[in-house]
């Protein structure tokens, strides 16, 4: 279900560095990504950067492209590239935009960098420079700056360029799972250990926030669909059985999430997972996601 790294390294919780966006480490490698100390123009609102070739190929490996805003269409990805490669001059008339969180700490430096518009061409990208190294192709950044992912005025940046998609982008949705989330981030945290992460790869017990952010938009639409989804929805609520399934769990040993038969088995759970666990009183991220959310959001 979820991506983690190897099951038999640990960090403790209070080990973790934490980074910001004026922390040397993320300056770097925003320098890297971008290739320019200084953007070529800026306005009151954003700042732009000019990038070609390899610059363009270092800037799309590097990017963060797995962000819960909206999903991913195979096909127009492959539409994307399949242009790309026949135009004799590749070119896109609109820029990739990105946005930089200036009040909010992680401890992976991708996560102060996200892309607002441009996944599918980012992706369209990576494909060609994977067939081609040497292809050419410039492209504009437009980088804009929030406090951090789930304010209003992240959100309003998001709804902003993604109304107008080519594909669906369910803004109701997308918002409904990320106040869920935030909540249950809220719920389970104790300011130190952050139970639903926002890295690509993350430890058990933790949970990726982009594997659940799919389970919980996966169920929000079905229930859309069977009309069973409406402004009133009561998220407190839905945290509560979270919470009382959390409580459920941390009376169970070990032998009950490794035991096949059980609904919520999700892998092999290792005693150093349990461990922690056990030490941060959040057992959620060791069973099956899409059982969870469906017995949580119904």
């Amino acid at each position: 279900m979820a991506n983690y790294e190897s099951e038999s390294e640990y960090e403790d919780a209070n080990d973790i560095e934490k980074y910001a966006h004026t922390s040397e480490k993320f300056l770097r490698y925003k320098k890297s990504t971008l290739e320019l100390r200084s953007p070529k123009l800026k306005d009151i609102h954003c700042e732009y950067y000019y990038l070609e070739n390899q610059n363009v190929k270092k800037f799309c490996k590097q990017i963060k492209t797995y962000g819960s805003n909206l999903k991913i269409d195979i096909n127009h990805v492959e539409k994307l590239y399949i242009d790309l490669l026949q135009d004799q001059e590749p070119y896109f008339v609109n820029h990739i935009a990105i946005v930089e969180y200036n009040q909010y700490e992680v401890d992976n430096i991708e996560n102060l960098l996200e892309v607002i518009d441009g996944h599918h061409r980012i992706l369209a990208l990576q494909k060609l420079f994977e067939n081609d190294p040497n292809f050419k192709i410039s492209i504009w950044i437009r980088l804009h700056y929030s406090d951090h992912p789930e304010s209003q005025l992240t959100r309003k940046l998001f709804r902003k360029y993604n109304s107008l998609k080519p594909f669906i982008v369910d803004i109701n949705v997308s918002e409904i799972s990320s106040d869920i989330i935030q909540a249950l981030n809220k719920k389970f945290s104790d300011g130190v250990y952050i139970p639903i992460k926002d890295d690509k790869y993350v430890r058990r017990p933790s949970i990726c926030k982009s594997n659940i952010n799919n389970v919980i938009q996966k169920q929000l639409e079905k229930l859309k669909k069977n009309e069973k989804l409406n402004i009133d929805l009561d998220i407190n609520k839905i945290i509560e059985k979270f919470a009382h399934y959390n409580t459920l769990f941390s009376s169970k040993p070990i032998e009950w999430f490794n035991d096949n038969l059980n609904e919520f088995n999700d892998r092999e759970i290792s005693s150093n997972m349990y461990k922690i666990a056990n030490t941060n009183k959040f057992y959620l991220g060791l069973i099956d996601l899409d059982v969870l959310v469906k017995k949580c959001i119904f």
